[in-house]
This record gives C-alpha cells, sequence and structure tokens, in this order.
C-alpha cells in the first residue's frame, strides 16, 4: 500500500471534521457550496483514496496477480488526490471555476488508475474459479467509480464553464447512487467477504455475499438509470433489490461476527457498527422514496457511519501491518492487535460511533449545535486513532532498534 495515500487520506478524515463544525457554526445543514465541499471531501479525499491505496495490497492478496502498469497507477493516484483535494477547496471557497477544472484532473487521473487496474483484474488466469470470481466483483465495483466519475466530470465541465443544466438534481442524486451504492457499498461487500476471516477469527465465511453484492450491481443501476431518466418506477424497483441484497449482506455480517473468536474485538466492533448505521441509512432511502427531505442525513450516515466505520475496521488491521512491513521487512508478521492500544481504540470506537449518531439526528431535526458536537466528538476519535498509531510506530521502531542491537 503506498503510504502516502493513506496518510493523505486520514488528514482528509480530520479535516473533514472541522469543516463539518464550521459548517455547523454557519448553520449551513444542507447541501450548499460548503456542504458539497464536505461531501466530497470524505467521499474522494479520504474514502475513495484509501481505497485505492489499499487495493494495491488487496488486489495481489485476492486475485494472486501482480499489477500491470503499476507505476502509472501510483502516480495517478497522487494526481488524483491533488485534484480531489482541489475540488473540495474550490467549492468551500465558492470558486467554482476552479472547482470544475479540479474535478476534471482528478477524473483524468482516475481514468489512468482505473485502466490500470482493468487491465491487472482482466489478466486473472483461466482455471482459477476463485480468483476470477472475486476479480469480477472488483470489477462491478470500479466500474462503477468510473461511472460516477464520468457523470461527475460531465458536471464539472458545466460548473468550470459557468452554467448548469436545468437536470443538474437528477444528475446529482444519480451520481450519488453510483458512487455511494454501486462503488463504495458493492466493494465493501466484495473486501469484507476476504477480510471476515482475519478480523472474526477462523469462522466460515459469510455465505451471500456474492448474491448480495449482485443485487446491489443491479438495484444500483436501476436507480440511477431512474434518477437520470426522471423515472420513479426504476427506482422504486433498484430500491427495493438493494435492500434486500444488503438485507441478507447484513444477516451474514452480523452472524460472522456473533461466533467471532478473535480477542482482537475493537475492528469487530468497528464492522458491526457500520452494519448497524447502514441498516438506519436504509430506512432513511426509504423515507426519501416517500418524499420526507432526509436526504443530507442519508448521505452523513452513509458516508460517517456505514462506509466510515468500515474504513476504521481495515484501518485498524491493515495499517499497523503496513507500518511493520515499512519498518521491519516483509517478513515481520507481528500481529496489529500487539501494536494497537486497545484502550486507546475503543475510546476512538465510542466517540466515533456519538459523531454518528449525533450527526445524523442534528441533520433529521435541524439542529446545527448538535452536528457541531457531533463533529467535535469525530475529531475527538480521529485524534485518537492517530495516537494509537504513533503508539504503534513507536512499537515497531522499537523492535527494531532492539534487533539491530541484537545482530551487533
Amino acid at each position: 500500500m503506498p503510504p502516502g495515500g493513506l496518510i493523505v487520506g486520514q488528514l482528509s478524515h480530520g479535516l473533514s471534521w472541522l469543516l463539518l463544525f464550521l459548517l455547523a457554526g454557519r448553520g449551513e445543514l444542507g447541501f450548499s457550496l460548503g456542504g458539497l465541499a464536505w461531501v466530497h471531501l470524505v467521499a474522494l479525499g479520504w474514502v475513495t483514496l484509501v481505497a485505492l491505496s489499499m487495493l494495491f495490497y488487496f488486489v495481489p492478496k485476492l486475485i494472486g496477480v501482480a499489477w500491470r502498469w503499476e507505476g502509472a497507477a501510483r502516480g495517478a493516484l497522487g494526481v488524483f488526490a491533488v485534484g480531489a483535494l482541489a475540488f473540495a477547496a474550490g467549492l468551500w471557497f465558492g470558486l467554482t471555476a476552479v472547482a470544475g477544472w479540479a474535478a476534471m484532473l482528478a477524473a483524468a487521473a482516475l481514468g489512468l488508475y482505473l485502466a490500470a487496474a482493468f487491465r491487472t483484474l482482466l489478466s486473472v488466469p483461466r482455471g482459477s474459479p476463485r480468483a476470477a470470481g472475486a476479480a469480477r466483483m472488483l470489477v462491478v465495483a470500479l466500474a462503477f467509480l468510473a461511472a460516477a466519475a464520468a457523470l461527475g466530470a460531465a458536471m464539472a465541465r458545466g460548473l468550470a464553464g459557468g452554467h448548469a443544466p436545468g437536470r443538474w438534481g437528477d444528475w446529482a442524486a444519480a451520481h450519488a447512487q453510483l458512487a455511494g451504492l454501486g462503488w463504495f457499498t458493492a466493494l465493501i461487500i466484495e473486501i469484507s467477504l476476504r477480510t471476515l476471516r482475519p478480523i472474526a477469527g477462523a469462522v466460515p465465511p459469510p455465505r451471500h455475499a456474492g448474491i448480495a453484492a449482485g443485487g446491489v450491481a443491479v438495484g444500483t443501476l436501476a436507480v440511477a438509470a431512474g434518477l437520470a431518466a426522471g423515472s420513479r418506477w426504476p427506482v422504486w424497483l433498484g430500491a427495493v433489490c438493494a435492500a434486500a441484497a444488503l438485507a441478507l449482506y447484513l444477516a451474514d455480517l452480523f452472524d460472522t461476527l456473533g461466533r467471532a473468536g478473535n480477542p482482537f474485538r475493537p475492528p469487530q466492533a468497528f464492522m458491526a457498527a457500520a452494519g448497524a448505521w447502514l441498516a438506519l441509512d436504509i430506512a432513511l432511502g426509504a423515507a426519501i422514496l416517500r418524499g420526507h427531505p432526509v436526504a443530507p442525513a442519508y448521505v452523513y450516515l452513509g458516508l460517517m457511519g456505514w462506509v466510515g466505520q468500515m474504513v476504521n475496521a481495515h484501518l485498524a488491521v491493515f495499517g499497523p501491518r503496513l507500518l511493520a512491513t515499512l519498518v521491519l521487512g516483509v517478513e515481520d508478521e507481528t500481529p496489529s492487535a500487539q501494536l494497537l492500544s486497545q484502550p486507546l481504540l475503543w475510546a476512538s470506537f465510542a466517540l466515533a460511533q456519538l459523531a454518528v449518531g449525533a450527526g445524523a439526528l442534528g441533520l433529521l431535526i435541524g439542529r446545527a449545535p448538535l452536528v457541531g458536537a457531533a463533529a467535535a466528538c469525530g475529531g475527538a476519535a480521529w485524534l485518537l486513532m492517530l495516537a494509537g498509531v504513533a503508539g504503534a510506530w513507536r512499537t515497531v521502531a522499537a523492535r527494531r532498534a532492539a534487533a539491530q542491537r541484537a545482530s551487533r
């Protein structure tokens, strides 16, 4: 995994809580330019950047093939980070032309990364059904990312030119579903299918993750097509299909976590919390279909609750391993539980869930002070997670120093 991508992603995560606090102080609880800047800082600067960085590790592990055009993909990821952060900054400061051009830069860099990723995933040798199945699921998730980026780039071109087509609301909703349901959710289902065993311990893998991923993909296509076309019945059908698939996935997730034998509990707690927030977010999605104005809470809960807590779970497991590999070498096999302070992780977990719950409630009832308090809790949770990482770094450095002394 490129450490630069993870570092910038985590800095974006911390900055997002500051921006949310400032938005709450200004009473902006909807999709203003500042609100859109916050959404894209989280979705692009944090979640997508971290996910694309982690794929450099997961693709060889899951698929069994080395990256093709890896140098170009790593370089493109750096350009994508610059474009994503510049896009969010342009929106925040009201510089719409700058935001438009930055978004197109990010989309172009993402296109190069995706070309390398598709070239890699489509090179799986025949006769490896398990690897081929994992590759297909990743291709589907990345295809949704490509579609969301293409639609976003089309809107960004209008933003750079200073004009907004009358159907931007429909396009923006389709863009959000392609990214949230198609990219984030399909990817999480595929990755968690493979990571639940090391996180939960020696338990059977989820039985229905493949069916759930397929149902989410079909549902996302229907929802996005209906929104883009301004037709409600495909949206309803797609939403029902996606909700049923996600219910199947959640049943598997909670069943697997309930039988977990791994004593390293914080990552399991993050995953369980993510599943609970997803269930609540499905209910908010149903409320939106019935005409209730809860879209800001729906987006917030999806990003910070469902997606964000899953990212935290995986970083708690694989982030310390990255540190150990960088410092001690690839032969080191020290478990993450021995590198991270579990009391710090539990405190971070508790504050993170307060941030998600209070923020969603504040957006639902229109109470800016509650959203501001949520931002403060989220920032504190982020700082505690950083403190845990710093402690892991000190532990790894001490082990390297001890090994060097022993070799003299």
